[in-house]
């Protein structure tokens, strides 16, 4: 009788063990996969009237850099300290400089080019910009004279990604290399069932970081996320918000007026890729920044104040600059301090 008792009460303490241990599991697990949501205020740097409009922009280690595609400067640096006034700038078709239609490269690089930004230029040109105290100098060199024309130009050791503006096929983004030529990615299953088969569903933002092998993709006109090997092989496709967008279709042509745009921007670090969300058909949203790890993780979503049209961060993850419509047809450049937020 006792041995049946100990038996009996032996079975009893494994089983609270078990039990104890499945909630320990479950309890780190919840905590490991929570979402941090937060609302962020944005300050105000400067702000520029209706005779510029800043298209796209960069943050290295010293300096904030914009491109103007109105005014006849096409280029502004300014140090990170002082915004009062840019320190360096490129006047638009300058013989010296000879910069036509530039596009910053959105690839992750090392800290040892801090001080040097990439932009692809007209379509043809990779054009190496050093900046220095007191000046800028420019090394070009021919890339290729039929490169499609397209956006989010990114740049690794063997190849170049980007996202072409116009679309035949139902194709997420493309790499290149003088060799094999073009290759072009299809979307994630997951995309296919939404984005329907037309070709303008597919447009989508993208980043590279070569060193985590990782390619993600941000897609306009649905929430969704997809993240792929450098060779263009599908890792995953993250899905944010309860409810699934689809574009609004009509005969057979995506309405580009009444569809709800949600991806709009991205940038990347070594650690994150941040996503930019606005959710309306005519961009009046206040915009939200999706955190991604490189492995695919939504980790943190963070609400803005102002309804930003593009964004770029700091290497070490603490700055975020924005370019949003003010209410004097002009524009505001909005700094967010992101420090111990993740």
């Amino acid at each position: 009788m006792k041995k049946v008792i100990l038996l009996y009460v032996c079975s009893n303490l494994n089983k609270m063990k078990i039990l104890l241990y499945i909630t320990i599991v479950a309890i780190f697990t919840s905590c490991t996969n929570k979402v941090i949501t937060k609302k962020i205020k944005g300050e105000i740097l400067f702000s520029k009237n209706g005779n510029s409009y800043f298209y796209d922009l960069k943050i290295d280690k010293s300096h904030y850099i914009f491109l103007d595609d109105k005014s006849d400067t096409l280029m502004y640096v300014y140090n990170k300290n002082n915004t009062s006034t840019p320190v360096l700038y490129v006047l638009r078709r300058s013989e010296k400089t000879n910069l036509i239609n530039p596009f910053f490269t959105k690839d992750v690089l090392s800290s040892k080019y801090n001080d040097t930004i990439t932009v692809i230029d007209n379509h043809t040109y990779i054009k190496k910009i050093y900046l220095m105290d007191n000046k800028l100098e420019i090394c070009s060199s021919l890339f290729i004279r039929d490169l499609t024309r397209s956006f989010d130009y990114n740049i690794t050791s063997k190849e170049l990604y980007a996202s072409p503006f116009f679309r035949e096929k139902c194709y997420s983004f493309y790499y290149y290399n003088p060799k094999e030529k073009y290759y072009w990615v299809d979307p994630s299953e997951q995309a296919k069932k939404v984005l329907s088969y037309n070709p303008i569903a597919y447009t989508s933002n993208i980043c590279v970081n070569e060193e985590c092998n990782t390619i993600v993709t941000s897609y306009r006109f649905s929430n969704l996320v997809s993240f792929y090997d450098l060779k263009g092989k599908i890792k995953n496709t993250v899905q944010v918000g309860e409810n699934i967008v689809i574009p609004y279709i009509e005969n057979d042509r995506i309405d580009m007026q009444k569809s709800i745009k949600c991806f709009i921007s991205i940038a990347g670090t070594k650690k994150y890729a941040y996503c930019l969300y606005n959710g309306r058909s005519d961009f009046s949203n206040n915009s939200t920044i999706y955190v991604f790890t490189w492995e695919g993780k939504l980790i943190a979503t963070w609400e803005l104040d102002r309804n930003l049209r593009a964004l770029a961060t700091s290497e070490n993850d603490d700055i975020i600059l924005g370019i949003s419509s003010n209410s004097e047809d002009g524009q505001d450049i909005i700094s967010y301090s992101i420090k111990n937020k993740l």
